[in-house]
């Protein structure tokens, strides 16, 4: 049998891997394996291009603290010692402790106790910590309410504000609260929006502090009759209540829209970025659960299983072979 004449080109090339043919007695070296393309094939078919499988349940899981039963989407439990949390699903600012049965919100301004959740309504009902458990009738108020810019948490149309203004040096005494008197003599006192207005030329200019707070105007009404400046400790105590929109916008509102609930995943120890945890159990880290990402994660799922099996069928091929071969 002649020999195969062998044509060189003029430049130059990698020869292909060569397979023993039946036809000749001669055998030629394997190369080895690319290792650098093997493991640059595992790592592309291992990491998930658009989302990946959801570990974080977001259904209608209920919880409850203390006498409130009701607690689930958009509000979600952490507990004070958790800093191993990777993702949660609700909305930014709905989180909640748990804390001696009794659940609590935190707002920028401070801890708020949290007496009732409306979800037809979309209400939340609220009183200051450092307030409602007080036993006194002239518990004294030390922040403002204030929001997070990021949260969707809003005053409810239920709510009205009360100003306090505290150890002032002037001011009407007839309007003044008599148990928030100071060794100084200055003196405090309370205002309605409108009594505010009908007393503006009579309201003290001079004050250690002013703190407006928001009540409910139902029990503001049945308190003024009642004399507020000596009964205001009441009304702080049936606190007030927020409002989250039935339509939300942005990233959360076209999760939503698509069937998905917001979310947030944990990129570093107070970084949180924007998840959507889709129906299907898929968690994206885009604003919507596109249609037929059930069906690209089951024709990419084949297909990574099939390459990864072609990966091992031709490594075992080779193997073999090279052990035949010596």
């Amino acid at each position: 049998m002649q020999n195969p004449t062998v044509v060189r080109s003029s430049y130059y090339y990698r020869p292909l891997p060569s397979f023993p043919n039946p036809n000749m007695n001669s055998k030629f070296p394997t190369p080895p394996l690319p290792i650098s393309a093997f493991f640059f094939l595992l790592l592309f078919f291992s990491v998930p291009a658009i989302s990946h499988p959801s570990n974080v349940a977001c259904g209608e899981a209920i919880s409850s603290c203390g006498n409130i039963t009701n607690i689930t989407y958009p509000f979600w439990f952490v507990h004070d010692d958790s800093t191993s949390l990777r993702s949660h699903c609700g909305y930014r600012g709905f989180e909640l402790i748990c804390r001696n049965n009794t659940p609590i919100i935190h707002l920028p301004a401070g801890n708020y106790t949290v007496t009732n959740i409306d979800y037809k309504t979309h209400t939340i009902s609220l009183a200051d910590t450092g307030i409602v458990f007080v036993s006194e009738e002239c518990p004294r108020v030390n922040h403002n309410l204030t929001f997070d810019p990021d949260s969707v948490l809003r005053y409810a149309p239920s709510d009205v504000n009360l100003t306090f203004f505290f150890d002032c040096t002037d001011g009407p005494p007839d309007l003044h609260i008599p148990c928030l008197g100071s060794a100084g003599g200055n003196r405090s006192y309370v205002f309605t929006t409108e009594t505010m207005r009908e007393s503006y030329h009579r309201l003290p200019r001079t004050c250690r502090a002013v703190v407006v707070v928001p009540v409910l105007q139902d029990v503001l009404m049945a308190y003024i009759a009642d004399d507020l400046p000596t009964r205001y400790g009441g009304v702080l105590q049936s606190g007030f209540n927020l409002s989250w929109p039935n339509v939300t916008s942005g990233d959360c509102g076209r999760c939503e829209h698509s069937g998905g609930r917001c979310g947030l995943n944990r990129t570093s120890n107070s970084t949180w970025n924007f998840t959507c945890f889709c129906s299907d159990g898929v968690k994206t880290f885009h604003p919507h659960c596109a249609e037929g990402m059930s069906v690209y994660l089951r024709i990419y799922s084949l297909f990574s299983t099939a390459t990864a099996r072609s990966i091992s069928v031709f490594l075992h091929y080779i193997t073999t072979f090279r052990s035949s071969s010596n």
